[in-house]
């Protein structure tokens, strides 16, 4: 569970160095309207501003590790390929965010009504919106939660689950039926959605979600702030070599303890393209507020975890 949006926040932007890593070159700041967030944009440069991370880089017929410290590591290693029904998509579309006035008027709408109260504040950062009511979310929340449904649940559960999808909707997204999720901590409830932001191909990082106290208040939430504009269509790659992607990464996340001592090797046995929202990060690893929504690999091991990977092919993406 998420129940703190300041937790959220610090999980996805420690998720996004690790995955996404920094964006290199010259780059130039701008704001569209002049009133929010400057986006970070290098007209010389049209590739999608994403890479994997520090140490992996343009190499062979894709990207390979540049780090000589890493030395040779045995990547076919890292995991067994038991897929049956591998992917057959050579390429997909990209999508930029774009937050408008009148998506963050619906948002807006949307926290009032689940809130009860006109006026609630709101944050708007990047691609995201956030809200707390009477700092409900300040408290230390534990690491781990525990599915709803235990003993002691703060307040109806189903109640809470329709007055989230009605929240959600009343956002402007459409709800996933399929991806509602509810979690218990002390005495908060909180509501999970994942939202179907393009027809039925899944959006990975896409989720919204209400927070509830033990009297069946709202006391925060968060969720995407923007909407999904076909940019272009670029080639991806095959998933053999989505797979060797994958194996960098893992090798390099978690380097150099990893390396001493190689893991048990994974067993993937589905693979999916799907998209992923991702935020932009800047030479320094910040946020620039500008998000994409990517094509990846999303890969299913055989105890049920999944891991992605971004899927175009590298001259599409800033991996020098």
């Amino acid at each position: 569970m998420r129940p703190s949006t300041v937790h959220r926040l610090v999980a996805v932007l420690a998720t996004a160095l690790v995955v996404l890593g920094a964006c290199g070159g010259d780059t130039t700041t701008t704001s569209a309207d002049g009133d929010g967030p400057d986006v970070t944009t290098r007209p010389d440069d049209d590739r999608l501003p994403f890479d994997f991370g520090p140490s992996i880089g343009l190499g062979g017929d894709d990207v390979v590790i540049t780090d000589p410290a890493v030395g040779d590591v045995d990547l076919d290693a890292r995991f067994v390929d038991e897929i049956e029904d591998r992917p057959t998509e050579t390429d997909a579309v990209v999508h930029r965010w774009a937050t408008t006035d009148a998506v963050v008027g619906r948002i807006q709408s949307a926290v009032d009504e689940a809130v009860g109260e006109p006026g609630t504040e709101v944050d708007f950062a990047g691609a995201d919106f956030s809200f707390d009511v009477g700092g409900h979310h300040e408290a230390d929340v534990p690491e781990t939660t525990v599915p709803s449904g235990a003993a002691g649940a703060p307040t109806d559960e189903r109640d809470a689950r329709l007055r989230t999808l009605r929240f959600v909707e009343t956002a402007g997204y459409a709800p996933d039926p399929d991806g509602v999720r509810t979690y218990t901590s002390e005495d908060l409830l909180s509501v999970e959605v994942d939202l179907l932001l393009t027809g039925t191909t899944p959006v990975l990082r896409a989720t919204a979600s209400l927070t509830f106290d033990a009297d069946g208040d709202v006391v925060g939430g968060y969720g995407p702030a923007g909407e999904p504009e076909v940019d272009r269509t670029v080639e991806i790659v095959d998933t053999d070599t989505a797979m060797r992607r994958l194996a960098m990464v893992t090798v390099l996340s978690g380097w150099p303890t990893t390396i001493a001592t190689p893991p048990e090797a994974r067993v993937i046995v589905a693979a999916e393209v799907v998209l992923s929202l991702r935020g932009v990060l800047d030479a320094t690893g910040s946020p620039t507020g500008e998000a994409w929504l990517v094509p990846v690999y999303r890969f299913t091991d055989a105890g049920g975890g999944t891991r992605e990977v971004l899927a175009p092919v590298a001259t599409s993406l800033r991996v020098d």
